[in-house]
């Protein structure tokens, strides 16, 4: 707060009547009623300049005193006004009444003139002078002759009289009634007038002062206005905007030509149309019957040029010919101020009273209770009547009255203490108490302000826990020896992923002890390949009642690999930790590898004696990088097993290519194998990487090869030995590194003796060699081949097909599958999409197999049983072969490949 300087201080004033005069509360010195509002207060315009200049005045004035000084100011004008007026009016009417007694007597002397001594006018006038006139105009009527000697006298008098008042009117102050006359009413009347004329004078030359001050005491308030620390408006009665200080235009943005007009100011400061009417409706209910607002004081919420909103205080102060004064008080600093005040005592408040523990606040003196929450005296037991008469030292019991009064003191000196002690309750019971204490100085005066928390539940609890904690201990050590026995590797890890646990199991399967992996991440601890690391990721991420068991294989420290089963759950007890469930499958895993290998390899299905010599081929054949000749009928899975020989070779991260042979011409097989230069023929518009070339570094199948022609056998002959292609359009040649697999349905050896087939070519492709046999040569694989093609069709098809009925796998097991292993794909995928529940009956088989049309041939000669097999399924089918390579099992492209090669032309 700034500090005010007393006015005797400022003007040497030793006035006793003062009432402000040593004062301990001080106001502003221009003081309504007092000494120096008529001694100092007038001099207040005069001395304006002097006072925006000082600065015991800067200290003083604030928003109350500057009105009120303005209220002064403003009063003081209007009081010269009324002065002026009021000399104005009695100017008028001193000249009317004179008019009018004048009047008066000039009727009664013409009546005294004609002769009439009865004539009587009455005395009374607000004028001495017409009383006294009239007077002795009734005195003369009584001597009429007296009167007629002196008439003549008299009128040239009055004639007189009346020229001077007339230059008077005129605006003549200097005209005087001169001369001497035997009439003393005519003296008398000289005197009177003469009195008059420079009574007005002197009336008229003040207030042409008082003008002329008015004058100069406006351009000293504008002066004032625009230095005044507040904003500052005057508006007249039109509502029009006469005046803005320099101070508003800063506060506001707004100039006079923004605001000419109230309705400008309320439409542009109150922009929302609800609220400018409730501001429109206060200041209407402000106004009082003469329409003036003096004294009212409001607050609003402005909105300014740019957009800000401000609390603004206006106070009204009215003025003559009924403008308005106005200033206005910013507030919005204040306003924000006060309202973090009120939440910050809101929320402390909000705090005290609704804390758990009792907080009170002592005399640091005399241990008096100055406050306290609900808390404090409802656990002790008392009302809170009762509790404002008790002193911290009623209750204590630990402590006597002097002890625990040197602690509160102690507490004072030091700033702080922590203890614990007890309490008796209004009833008598003794309550365990910890106290936090600190020292608060309020006003100069130290308090401690203390939170007791009622810890007697805790220390019976206490006694009870160390029980229990040595028996939770003990059963602890029993359940980790549990742990440690299983053979169940347990991992517990924290929201980051960090371990903070493991079980001996585990300890023994990572090969480290707990605390050297203490809060190490999983991710360095148990190692899988990139997929499987994917899927337990994203296991972590899913809840824990939708997380599956992952099944993988775990590198732990120095190689050693174990196939894991791991499960993860959440931690009960922190939901945001997670439980590693590790179960050592690698015995499991072998013996089923052992049983799996008998009856799968890669994409291959079955465990007879011919499918377990072609595992062990493929697997010999796989270690070295010599070109293979894979050998069967079609449907035999020629394919599968050129990939079967390609993923276990040390190419199985490479590309694996399979090109079909059948049906090309050279030089689009050419292009496809070799690959070509743009422009290298019409239509080649970009370079183009040949089989050779995408497959470089993998694996080439050459499927069907005995069917391609005898120039490209040269070329891939060339390409065999030379290890490099060239590409068409192109004359340097490209090194290659492709192991070649071919693959045919052929007899390539009696190909070769009738000239079809270089037999060089030959004993270049088949350096290795694998013949697959025909499905009917291996039945007892069926049933494994059916339960595999099941699960892919169910996957497929959605259906809930779980196997096959005995009659229908009795038809599958007797069928002669002259297409082989594609045919009974084919099957199984026609069963299960006809298949109405979940079991596969024979009606759901294809019609062709339950009821075959085309019985096995002699085995003496296949060429010829195969063809005329071919012609009974062109035959049924009228000649479509689409639909009798469909009977057949085969492909639209292997039956056109087996037409060729069996002689058939036509079908009758």
């Amino acid at each position: 707060m700034k500090e005010k300087v007393k006015c005797w201080e400022f003007f040497q004033c030793n006035e006793q009547e003062c009432p402000v005069f040593k004062s301990k509360e001080l106001h502003c010195w221009l003081i309504s009623g007092t000494h120096c509002r008529h001694e100092i207060q007038g001099k207040f315009l005069e001395k304006i300049e002097m006072c925006l200049e000082c600065e015991p005045f800067k200290r003083n004035i604030d928003v109350d005193s500057i009105a009120a000084t303005l209220k002064v100011v403003n009063a003081q004008l209007t009081a010269f006004r009324h002065m002026v007026d009021e000399r104005d009016r009695e100017l008028e009417g001193t000249s009317m009444e004179l008019a009018l007694g004048l009047s008066e007597v000039f009727q009664a002397l013409k009546k005294i003139a004609s002769g009439d001594p009865d004539v009587r006018i009455p005395e009374t006038s607000q004028l001495e002078l017409m009383t006294k006139l009239k007077h002795m105009v009734n005195l003369t009527a009584e001597d009429l002759g007296e009167i007629v000697d002196l008439s003549h006298e008299f009128a040239i008098g009055l004639a007189e009289h009346f020229d001077v008042l007339h230059r008077v009117s005129q605006g003549d102050l200097m005209a005087r009634v001169s001369g001497t006359a035997r009439v003393d009413l005519l003296g008398s009347l000289r005197k009177v007038t003469n009195e008059m004329i420079q009574s007005v004078s002197r009336e008229i030359s003040e207030r042409k002062r008082a003008e002329g001050a008015l004058r100069e005491s406006e351009e000293r308030f504008r002066q004032t206005a625009a230095l005044s620390p507040f904003p500052i408006s005057i508006i007249d009665s039109d509502g029009r905007y006469l005046y803005l200080n320099k101070k508003f235009t800063e506060v506001f943005g707004y100039t006079l030509e923004d605001i000419p007009t109230g309705r400008d100011w309320f439409h542009q400061a109150y922009p929302d149309p609800k609220y400018r009417q409730q501001v429109l409706s206060a200041w209407k209910g402000d106004l009082d019957k003469s329409g003036a607002l003096e004294g009212r004081i409001r607050e609003f919420k402005v909105v300014c040029k740019d957009g800000t909103l401000r609390d603004i205080v206006f106070r009204p102060v009215s003025m003559d010919n009924a403008k308005q004064f106005v200033t206005y008080e910013d507030l919005t600093k204040r306003k924000r101020a006060e309202e973090a005040l009120r939440a910050s005592e809101q929320k402390y408040r909000t705090i005290f009273e609704l804390a758990a523990s009792s907080i009170v606040l002592v005399d640091g003196e005399t241990g008096a209770f100055m406050e306290f929450n609900r808390r404090a005296h409802e656990n002790l037991g008392f009302t809170h009547e009762e509790f404002e008469k008790l002193k911290i030292t009623d209750f204590s019991v630990t402590e006597g009255p002097e002890q625990l009064m040197r602690r509160i003191k102690k507490i004072t000196k030091e700033g702080a203490d922590r203890f614990e002690t007890k309490h008796r309750t209004k009833s008598g019971e003794i309550r365990n108490v910890h106290v936090s204490s600190k020292t608060i100085t309020i006003q100069g005066k130290d308090y401690v302000q203390s939170i007791w928390r009622d810890i007697t539940e805790f220390k019976q609890t206490e006694a009870k826990l160390e029980d229990m904690f040595t028996q939770v201990k003990k059963g602890h050590d029993d359940h980790l020896s549990i742990l440690n026995m299983l053979r169940l590797g347990i991992a517990t890890v924290d929201k980051n992923g960090r371990v903070t646990f493991l079980n001996q199991t585990a300890q023994h399967l990572i090969g480290k002890s707990l605390t050297a992996i203490m809060g190490s991440h999983w991710e360095a601890l148990l190692h899988f390949n990139v997929h499987d690391k994917a899927r337990l990721k994203d296991l972590l991420r899913h809840p824990g009642k939708a997380r599956t068991k992952l099944q993988a294989q775990v590198e732990f420290a120095e190689g050693r690999r174990y196939w894991m089963e791991i499960e993860v759950q959440d931690d009960p007890r922190t939901p945001d930790r997670r439980i590693f469930f590790l179960y050592d499958m690698s015995e499991v895993y072998d013996l089923r590898r052992m049983l799996e290998d008998k009856a799968q390899f890669h994409d291959l299905v079955g465990k007879s004696k011919p499918m377990q010599a072609i595992y062990q081929r493929i697997q010999e054949i796989s270690k070295v990088d010599w070109t293979a000749l894979i050998e069967g009928q079609t449907g035999t899975g020629k394919e599968l097993v050129a990939r079967a020989i390609h993923f276990s070779s040390h190419r199985k991260d490479k590309p694996f290519i399979a090109v079909n042979c059948a049906g090309l011409a050279d030089s689009l097989l050419t292009s496809q194998l070799f690959g070509h230069r743009r422009g290298a023929f019409t239509g080649a518009v970009e370079d183009h990487k040949g089989f050779f070339e995408v497959a470089n570094g993998g694996t080439l199948l050459l499927d069907e090869i005995g069917d391609i022609s005898k120039n490209m056998q040269t070329s891939l002959l060339r390409v065999l030995e030379e290890k490099e292609i060239m590409r068409l359009g192109e004359s340097r040649p490209r090194k290659i590194d492709v192991r070649v697999l071919a693959s045919t349905h052929r007899d390539l050896s009696q190909e070769a003796a009738e000239g079809r087939f270089r037999p060089d070519l030959l004993y270049r492709i088949r350096i290795a060699r694998i013949k697959l046999p025909l499905l009917r040569e291996r039945r007892e694989d069926i049933p494994l081949l059916v339960a595999s093609f099941l699960g892919q069709s169910r996957a497929a098809t959605g259906k809930p097909v779980k196997g096959v009925s005995r009659e229908a796998m009795r038809i599958l097991l007797q069928y002669d599958w002259p297409g082989n292993v594609r045919e009974l794909k084919s099957a199984i995928d026609f069963a299960t999409l006809h298949c109405k529940g979940s079991i596969i009956n024979a009606e759901n088989l294809p019609p062709e197999i339950v009821y075959p049309r085309y019985p096995r041939p002699p085995a003496s000669d296949p060429h010829e049983a195969e063809k005329q097999r071919v012609l009974a399924a062109l035959e049924t089918a009228r000649g479509n072969r689409t639909l009798a390579a469909s009977q057949l099992g085969m492909s639209r492209a292997t039956l056109y490949r087996r037409l060729a090669r069996l002689d058939i032309t036509s079908v009758k």
